[in-house]
């Protein structure tokens, strides 16, 4: 069974470009993520699909957002696949060995057929999954607006959109709000009135 809406996501490390790796918890308090699971680089409708993802690559950005794309291929043809269709801020992640070990812990792997399932799942800044998509065929592409509807509602696309109005145009608080960092900005800068928090986690208190 596939995981679903409420649960947290299971955490991951997989290898990506260069040999390096992502691990999912890494996100937490600091993006939102978007995991697109897909059955093969270079096919038809995952060319289709990654490449439109690309295109939309800064609003899931601006949503505070990171994707993070999954096959069971390797790293090397993720690589050629990403530079093939011009991808640049999503990262593609190999599960390749041992075989689909991700995409079985998502509950969206196809034994029959050595792939996984095409799924999204949105996962909130505390790892909690706020949106799923099991496709019924691997043939079929889930809607990306569904994504950022999902997105809209997550606790840090949220605050990076809503919550921090911050008074200076170069305050670098505003993606982890209540992190030791942003504490230490907007007390350094709390008499000059350049850090304005307004999310209640920022321990600087100096909100409005």
């Amino acid at each position: 069974m596939a995981v679903e809406i409420g649960q947290e996501a299971p955490d991951f490390t997989l290898p990506t470009r260069g040999g390096e790796t992502v691990t999912l918890s890494d996100y937490r308090g600091k993006k939102n993520v978007v995991l697109v699971f897909y059955p093969l680089a270079f096919s038809g409708v995952c060319t289709t699909q990654l490449t439109e993802i690309g295109r939309n690559e800064a609003k899931y950005a601006g949503a505070g957002a990171q994707v993070i794309a999954i096959s069971v291929d390797s790293h090397f043809a993720q690589s050629a696949f990403a530079d093939s269709i011009g991808l640049k801020d999503t990262i593609m992640a190999a599960d390749f060995e041992p075989k689909g070990a991700v995409a079985r812990q998502y509950g969206v792997y196809l034994d029959e057929r050595g792939i996984s399932n095409r799924a999204s799942f949105v996962i909130d800044g505390s790892g909690i999954v706020r949106y799923a998509d099991v496709s019924p065929t691997p043939a079929e592409v889930p809607d990306e607006e569904g994504y950022f509807a999902a997105l809209a509602a997550c606790p840090i696309s949220g605050r990076v959109r809503d919550l921090m109005q911050c008074a200076h145009a170069t305050c670098t608080c505003a993606p982890a709000p209540g992190s030791d960092f942003c504490s230490a900005f907007c007390k350094e800068n709390a008499d000059t009135e350049e850090c304005h928090c307004h999310h209640e986690g920022c321990s600087a208190g100096h909100h409005h």
